[in-house]
């Protein structure tokens, strides 16, 4: 079965309209840092006693951090090698402009720079950019003083706009998983088969995984036996209707797996998704526990629990209505049967 997904835009075009609010906040800052560019570009040409080779590395590489910023913007992260390249552009441009004519760049720069990654890049990138301020500094023979109190402001900088955009990235994170749940309760309402339901639940599940889904299977109670209806995801052939024991994944209640060995699904996990953590969540309705859903990878997070839990829940209903219609169903068709018995006698 292929699932479809969806995550937050990761590569906006630069003259394309924003689609989030942080992709709009890192749109203003990149602005901010081109103009702070192209302001350092004016300088390198204005400032005396420079020779032709040094003004050309500083246009060169005030040139090359622009590519780097718009390069993160466009892809939505930092590559490996934005650091390097901007600590030597960063220590040009200085040497270049000097220390006054290079703050903009540092500052806006580093701004745009914690808003991409965790604490640990963003702490990296405030090391990348102090060193390569002080380091040009130092090396033209200006006052060290004046640059090492740029470093407070900086580090504080740093830290406010990587907080905010990890707090703009959980808001969009919310919206999304709220977006998701809706569609797939309209799925699961309008589901008339089992494989429907099935189908709209694992496309909620992939899409709560993001730009990797995560691979999951939905099992349910027969016979004192666990029987896998449906999955999506790396899973080997054979994992659809595969028979677990009940008593492997059945708890009315959602708990954490350190790896498909432990769900009893080993046989059917190739290398890359053995390796993985993952979650159970029952499929319980109205009190009765009707099975499992069994997420492994990215859509197993702890900020994913709760839309798992609640989409199990619908599925849960999902299928005990269809169950419901069923049996009405079979007893019309017997009571019919009846009355026809009755008749002929």
């Amino acid at each position: 079965m292929r699932a479809s997904h969806l995550s937050m835009p990761a590569s906006p075009e630069l003259v394309a309209p924003a689609a989030t609010p942080l992709a709009r906040v890192r749109r203003i800052f990149l602005a901010l840092a081109l103009v702070a560019c192209t302001l350092a570009a004016v300088t390198v040409a204005g400032v005396p006693d420079r020779t032709a080779g040094l003004r050309i590395a500083g246009v060169v590489a005030i040139a090359a951090l622009a590519a780097v910023w718009a390069r993160a913007y466009r892809r939505g992260a930092l590559s490996p090698l934005d650091e390097p390249i901007e600590l030597a552009a960063l220590f040009a441009v200085g040497l270049a402009a000097g220390s006054a004519g290079s703050l903009g760049v540092v500052y806006t720069g580093l701004y745009l720079q914690s808003m991409y990654g965790s604490r640990t890049r963003a702490a990296a990138g405030l090391a990348v950019y102090a060193v390569a301020h002080v380091a040009a500094v130092a090396e033209s023979g200006g006052q060290l003083g004046p640059a090492l109190a740029q470093l407070p402001p900086l580090a504080i900088g740093c830290a406010v706009m990587q907080a905010f955009a990890a707090m703009l990235e959980r808001h969009e994170r919310s919206l999304q998983r709220e977006a998701i749940l809706r569609d797939a309760s309209a799925g699961l309402v309008a589901a008339g088969e089992r494989a429907s339901v099935y189908a709209a639940l694992l496309r909620a599940v992939a899409r709560l995984g993001g730009a990797r889904p995560p691979a999951a299977v939905v099992a349910t109670l027969r016979g004192g036996e666990l029987v896998v209806d449906a999955a999506s995801g790396p899973w080997l052939p054979g994992v659809v209707s595969a028979h677990l024991a009940a008593g492997t994944l059945c708890r009315d209640e959602t708990y954490a797996i350190a790896s498909p060995r432990l769900a009893g699904l080993e046989l059917f996990a190739p290398p890359d998704l053995a390796a993985l953590a993952g979650v159970c969540v029952p499929l319980s309705a109205r009190g009765a526990l009707r099975g499992a859903l069994v997420v492994f990878g990215d859509g197993a997070g702890r900020e994913e629990i709760g839309a798992l839990t609640a989409l199990s829940g619908e599925a849960a209903l999902a299928l005990a209505a269809l169950d419901a219609a069923d049996g009405a169903v079979a007893d019309r068709s017997i009571a019919r049967l009846t009355e026809r018995v009755a008749g002929m006698i």
